[in-house]
């Protein structure tokens, strides 16, 4: 598996930033990590723009946790 960090865009506000999301392939990636952006931005789909896709990384055998998930 790969992550992939993509630049996105929120139309309504012009706000810019970036996520990661770890899937099989970039075009998976791209077509699943719209509908998490927009959860967490609390916006519709269709607000978010998903630009460049800024680098990959290996997440082959990678653990991640968060701080609350582990207590």
């Amino acid at each position: 598996m790969t992550r992939y960090l993509f630049e996105y865009k929120i139309v309504s506000t012009g706000y810019v930033s970036e996520f990661s999301h770890v899937a099989e392939s970039e075009e998976k990636a791209k077509e699943e990590i719209r509908a998490r952006i927009a959860d967490i931005e609390f916006v519709e789909e269709s607000d978010v723009v998903v630009g460049k896709l800024i680098k990959t990384l290996d997440a082959t055998n990678r653990y991640y946790e968060c701080e609350g998930c582990s207590a």
